[in-house]
C-alpha cells in the first residue's frame, strides 16, 4: 500500500466498522432483543455516534439569490449556507480535500416542448485543513483566488458568498423570448481518495447537496 492510502486508511476502516454494527444490530430483525418500533425512535439511533438517519438541518441550503443585467452579462449574487456533517468534517480534519460545484443553467421557456438550454455555468471550489497552522483553505478553481481563513465557519461562510458572478451574455438572449436560470450546489463524492468513494456513496452523511433554485432573468 502506498503512502498516500495509508494516510486514509483509519478512516475507511472506522466507517467499515459502523456499517458492520449497523448491520449486525439494526438491520437484524431475528434477535427478538432488538424488535423494536424503528420508526418510533427514527431519529434517536445512534450507531458509535453516526446517527441511523441524517440531521435534516445538516447539508446546503441556497438561501438568496439576485440577478442584474451589467457589463453586457447576465450577472448573479448569492447566498449559499454549508453546513457539514460531522463525517465530513472529520475527513476533512484528517486531510481530505473537499469539493463542491454550483451549476447554473439558463434555459430558453417553450411552451409545448422541454425548455432549451443556452448557458451552462460551474462554479467550483476546494476546502481543505492546514494543519500545520490550524488553517482552512479555500481555492476557487475557476479564477484561482485562495483565501485562509482561521475557523471553519468563517471558511463555510466565504465559500457560499457568491458576487458578480456572470451566467450569460445578453447579446445571447433573444428579447422577445422568457428565459430562466436555475442553480445547485453539490459535494463531489468522486472528489474523494477511491477508498473512500464506495461508502459515501451509500451514506446519508455524505448526501450533500441543495434543492435546486429557479429563477426567471429579468
Amino acid at each position: 500500500m502506498n503512502k498516500s492510502n495509508k494516510k486514509f486508511l483509519p478512516l475507511v476502516l472506522f466507517f467499515c466498522f459502523v456499517l458492520n454494527v449497523y448491520a449486525e444490530h439494526v438491520v437484524d430483525h431475528s434477535n427478538p432483543s432488538l424488535d423494536v418500533d424503528v420508526e418510533s425512535h427514527r431519529e434517536e439511533i445512534v450507531v458509535q455516534g453516526v446517527p441511523e438517519t441524517f440531521d435534516s438541518e445538516k447539508g446546503i441550503s441556497i438561501e438568496k439569490v439576485s440577478g442584474e443585467f451589467e457589463n453586457l452579462f447576465y450577472q448573479i449574487d448569492a447566498s449559499i449556507n454549508y453546513n457539514l456533517s460531522e463525517s465530513a468534517i472529520e475527513a476533512l480534519r484528517h486531510g481530505i480535500t473537499l469539493r463542491f460545484d454550483i451549476t447554473i443553467d439558463v434555459e430558453r421557456v417553450r411552451k409545448w416542448v422541454w425548455d432549451k438550454n443556452v448557458a451552462t455555468s460551474i462554479l467550483s471550489f476546494q476546502l481543505s485543513y492546514l494543519s500545520l497552522n490550524n488553517n482552512y483553505l479555500v481555492v476557487n478553481m475557476v479564477t484561482g483566488e485562495r483565501k485562509q481563513l482561521q475557523e471553519l465557519g468563517e471558511a463555510l461562510e466565504f465559500l457560499g458568498k457568491i458576487e458578480n458572478f456572470p451566467i450569460v451574455r445578453k447579446n445571447d438572449l433573444d428579447p422577445t423570448q422568457s428565459y430562466n436560470f436555475s442553480m445547485i450546489s453539490e459535494f463531489r463524492i468522486r472528489s474523494l481518495p477511491l477508498p473512500l468513494q464506495p461508502l459515501a456513496f451509500i451514506s446519508p452523511q455524505w448526501d450533500l447537496s441543495s434543492q435546486r433554485y429557479e429563477s426567471a432573468i429579468k
